[in-house]
Order: C-alpha cells, then structure tokens, then sequence
C-alpha cells in the first residue's frame, strides 16, 4: 500500500458532516471551481472528479496556514502527487467517506 493510498483511507474514515458557519470554500457548488468564498474554521476542497483537482488541493495546501483545518469533498481526481504540509488537520467532508483517487494514466509515486 502507498503512502497516498493510506491517507486516502483516512480521509475515507473521517466526516464532518456539513459546513460549519464560517468556512473559507474553494471549487463548485455554486462558485467557479478554485474560486474561494469566505465562511470561517476550515477550507473546504470541492473537487470536481476532474484531472484539474489535483492543482487545486496543492494550491488550497500551499496558501494554507499551520493550525488550519482542510476538507476534501469529493470526489476528488488525483493526477500528481499531493504535498501534504504539517500542522495542518485533513479530513472528508462526508459522513459516509469521501474518495481521492488516482486518475487514469497517472503515475505517482
């Protein structure tokens, strides 16, 4: 098993079931993907299930802070190796899982 494949499991077991008031939101659901809008206490990933989601977790990883919390609501498309940054939390925004996987043609390592 992969480095990635065990944190895709951990993200399979946790959940925080819905947005907390205050959220900082980055991808669709009513915005352009990779557009953020604030809200407060985490930044929620909403993937696509497109190649472009991979970009958008590091870009949403790279502008984060140490302390801040990082949801990935899925699913979310991984087509290049995702930089995990620590003192950071990292977690599924659904209660019965949240997937990451590897696209089709992708080679991580």
């Amino acid at each position: 098993m992969s480095r990635f494949h065990g944190f895709v499991g951990v993200l399979l077991a946790s959940g925080l079931g819905g947005l907390a008031v205050g959220q900082t939101v980055v991808g669709q659901g009513g915005d352009a993907p990779g557009e953020q809008t604030q809200v407060e206490a985490a930044t929620v990933v909403r993937c696509t299930n497109e190649p472009s989601d991979a970009a958008m977790i590091n870009a949403v990883i790279a502008a984060s802070q140490p302390g801040d919390a990082i949801v990935f609501d899925g699913p979310c498309q991984i087509t290049e190796t995702i930089k995990l940054l620590g003192n950071r939390s990292y977690s599924g925004q659904s209660r019965t899982g949240t997937v990451l996987w590897q696209g089709q043609g992708a080679t991580l390592p």
